[in-house]
C-alpha cells in the first residue's frame, strides 16, 4: 500500500499519522511511504516512522521510503534511521 507523507506532517497531526500508518500495518505486509511532497521531516514524524519500522520488521512486515530529499534523508538518519 503507498501512503503520500504530507508535507506538513509535524506535533499537531502527529496522531493521524501513527494511527493512519498504524492502520496500512495491519492490513498490507508492506507499506511504501512516499515523501514527495515533504521538504522536512518533524522529529515525532521521524520517530513514528522509525517505530512503525522497527515493528514491521519484527512482524516480517516491511516500510519502505521513496523520494526523498536531502533534507528528508538527514533528518531521518539523525533521528536513528539508518539510510
Amino acid at each position: 500500500m503507498n501512503y503520500t507523507v504530507p508535507e506538513d506532517v509535524g506535533i499537531k497531526n502527529i496522531r493521524q499519522f501513527y494511527d493512519r500508518l498504524k492502520e496500512m500495518l495491519k492490513s498490507d505486509d508492506m507499506v511504501v511511504l512516499d515523501f514527495a511532497g515533504a521538504n522536512g521531516v518533524h522529529l515525532s514524524a521521524a520517530l513514528v516512522v522509525l517505530a512503525a519500522h522497527r515493528e514491521a520488521k519484527e512482524s516480517g512486515k516491511t516500510i519502505r521510503l521513496k523520494n526523498l530529499s536531502d533534507a528528508v534523508r538527514r533528518q531521518l538518519y539523525l533521528s536513528g534511521f539508518n539510510i
